[in-house]
């Protein structure tokens, strides 16, 4: 855990990467219809999918391996079943099969909130696949009894399983919904602005989110015996201070500039250290640049580099995506009974 770096700070690659180190193809991102679309190759990648073979292993497999208890637990995950297929564990191929239909064609119906019937029969949904990062591994999903239990929805179990020490799990990891990550509306309550469920989103949500769920946190058995908790904030604003193109051979390098205040002006503490003030990720083709920084974007960096194939995305800290060391965790996987919440937006 000390060692956990080069995170990223798309979700498709950056919510795995928390649980085992390894980031999903670019190409998930930029199709979405192809999300958990389960590979047949070596390396489960197939059709421009992420859905990682049984042997790559991650932080849950640890834990059970050293006979620690972990869930997660997925805001708004089965509020309409029509789009999530289930209440548990839910993923595309999945809730493709429960409806009876091709698990081969399925579509990540997540992507973007729904909204609540006018009769209230359907409550709004804001879970996105994306941000669930234990459906991306069949180490996981291919014993669904086992992913249904440790994969739940957030508001239907976790008050309850922190009403005890013995039903609170070493490792509680949070995923809010769409709307209390800030990922949807612009938090001002403006007609229009906010989030298909009427709430307003922004930092309003996430404000509001963490007022509800942290003191339920602190007041657990299991938290005050010997809890830690672990808030990583991720929708910053990512193209805030611009980036600078240079070319190195064929690639083209795009540090992104991002300040500290971009993300709620977040300090180091003894609990949570910086990554390196700049990092590059992996390069990519340059046809992929248009599905990450806009075709305006990409058309005038190409003319401007126009012996450029590769790019390669970099950026320098700002606090999102941060790496986080949580001493508690990694007592957890040595041997003692610290329990952590993790919280994450």
């Amino acid at each position: 855990m000390p060692a956990l770096g080069g995170l990223t700070a798309l979700s498709i690659r950056g919510y795995p990467i928390f649980e085992s180190g390894n980031a999903c193809l670019i190409a998930a991102r930029l199709n979405g219809a192809k999300l958990l679309k389960a590979g047949t190759d070596a390396n489960g990648h197939a059709g421009g999918g992420c859905v990682y073979p049984a042997r790559v292993k991650t932080l849950a497999n640890q834990l059970d391996n050293a006979k620690f208890a972990w869930k997660g637990y997925m805001g708004d995950m089965g509020n309409d079943l029509n789009r999530d297929g289930t209440k548990t564990c839910s993923f595309p191929t999945r809730t493709a099969k429960l409806a009876g239909t091709d698990p081969a064609k399925a579509v990540d119906g997540t992507q973007s909130a729904s909204a609540g019937s006018a009769s209230g029969d359907v409550i709004a949904d804001a879970y996105a696949t994306r941000h669930n990062p234990f459906v991306y591994f069949h180490s996981i999903i291919d014993d669904i009894e086992y992913c249904d239990q440790h994969v739940v929805n957030l508001d239907a179990n976790l008050e309850n399983d922190l009403k005890s020490i013995d039903t609170t799990p070493n490792l509680v990891f949070i995923t809010p919904n769409l709307c209390d990550d800030g990922h949807d509306g612009d938090g001002t309550g403006a007609a229009g602005k906010g989030c298909k469920s009427g709430a307003p989103g922004g930092l309003t949500s996430i404000d509001a989110f963490l007022k509800k769920w942290i003191p339920i946190i602190q007041a657990s058995p299991a938290y005050q015996r010997d809890g830690l908790i672990v808030i990583n904030f991720d929708e910053s604003n990512a193209s805030s201070g611009g980036y600078s193109p240079s070319l190195n051979g064929t690639t083209l390098q795009l540090m992104i500039k991002l300040t500290g205040a971009s993300t709620a002006n977040q300090q180091s503490g003894p609990n949570v250290t910086r990554p390196e003030d700049e990092f590059l990720m992996a390069n990519y083709p340059i046809s992929a640049a248009a599905g990450l920084l806009g075709s305006a974007s990409a058309s005038a960096l190409t003319a401007a580099f126009p012996t450029a194939t590769t790019f390669s995305l970099g950026m320098h800290y700002n606090g999102a995506r941060r790496v986080v060391q949580t001493p508690g965790l990694c007592r957890d996987l040595t041997g003692s009974d610290d329990r952590s919440a993790n919280v994450r937006d």
